[in-house]
């Protein structure tokens, strides 16, 4: 299950990049400006620590790797979600 939700996230968190992209952020972690480079790569970094993490803790405590699965692929699933939000708003 974790070895498969893993790029499913990161492709959800790739298309939620690109469907911000010249819209309003409205997540005060990445700045109340329009879209850009800068917020594009902030939540690159977001994404890739996140899946980093994950990937460490699933190593290191074995046990973990289903209820990891779970949570990635929710995580992904709430990045695919708000990438259709913002392809709607444009």
């Amino acid at each position: 299950m974790f070895s498969r939700s893993l790029p499913l996230y990161l492709g959800a968190s790739t298309l939620d990049i690109a469907s911000s992209y010249g819209l309003q952020e409205r997540n005060p972690v990445l700045g109340r400006s329009p879209f850009g480079t800068r917020q594009a790569l902030t939540s690159a970094a977001i994404t890739g620590g996140v899946a980093l993490g994950a990937r460490f803790a699933a190593k290191r405590w074995p046990a973990l790797r289903r209820p990891l699965g779970w949570v990635v692929l929710g995580m992904a699933g709430l990045r695919g979600g708000v990438a259709v939000y913002n392809w709607r708003q444009q």
